[in-house]
């Protein structure tokens, strides 16, 4: 398979969460009760697993929302055969704030290709299953060196949907969470937005903005240090995020 890395860069890996064991993360994952046939399945790291309530919210037991904070594709890929199986989606969401897997660097070779076999297997797998996919771009990060990798992963992932006519990619999420295309920490309060919700002067936060998680999470003031890692507030960014990847699942 011809290599799709555009760009080599070399990131400082941020860490916020350690990744439990595999067989602890396969228990705790979000998920809903009672997913049947033609149901929704979303992969993703700790912005997924953030917005997961909200996800479920909107779709209710329609969608199951397999993610966990810290990781990557070349997790996802060993969990997609098993969910294929049990929950017979009609549609797949994919959306990766760009974790390495366990000893790479974010931006290096290694990191790239990796990216680019794991996407193909997960396109591959998901379509022949009879699936559609959706691949969502990342909303920006505050980051610039992470913002590199952010914006060769689509690039990669779109020239891999040219060989797959039953994959899409939506720009859904990163419009939502971005002003013109870069990173904010705020933005105009939504109608639903007020006082209770953070709204201050039409204005209201949409990511972390103080300590390690700052421009990389979506909770105003960070995720919990305990798992389950809930937000202790109302989180605009979660909820944007959601609304966004509910959008473009239900369009694909």
């Amino acid at each position: 398979m011809k290599r799709i890395v555009l760009v080599f860069a070399v990131a400082t890996v941020m860490t916020v969460f350690a990744l439990p064991s595999p067989s602890h993360a396969a228990v705790t994952q979000h998920q809903s009760s009672g997913v049947g046939q033609d149901s929704f399945l979303v992969y993703g790291d700790s912005l997924a697993w953030e917005s997961a309530n909200f996800i479920q919210q909107r779709m209710g037991n329609e969608v199951f929302v397999h993610s966990f904070p810290a990781s990557a594709p070349c997790q996802w890929v060993t969990w997609l055969n098993q969910d294929l199986a049990t929950y017979h989606p009609k549609v797949v969401g994919i959306i990766s704030a760009g974790n390495p897997c366990p000893g790479q660097t974010i931006g290096s070779l290694a990191y790239y290709f990796q990216y680019e076999d794991d996407l193909n297997t997960m396109f591959a797998t998901a379509t022949a299953a009879g699936a559609k996919v959706v691949f969502f771009d990342a909303p920006p990060m505050l980051d610039p060196a992470r913002n590199i990798a952010l914006s060769e992963i689509p690039a990669m992932a779109q020239a891999l949907a040219a060989n797959y006519p039953a994959v899409t990619i939506s720009t859904d999420v990163a419009t939502a969470l971005s002003s013109d295309g870069a990173y904010t920490p705020t933005m105009p309060c939504l109608a639903s937005e007020g006082a209770a919700e953070g709204c201050l002067q039409h204005s209201i936060t949409i990511r972390t903005t103080v300590g390690p998680q700052a421009g990389l999470h979506l909770c105003p003031a960070g995720l919990e240090s305990d798992f389950p890692w809930p937000c202790p507030t109302y989180s605009s960014g979660e909820f944007r995020f959601a609304k966004a990847v509910v959008t473009g699942l239900r369009h694909a």
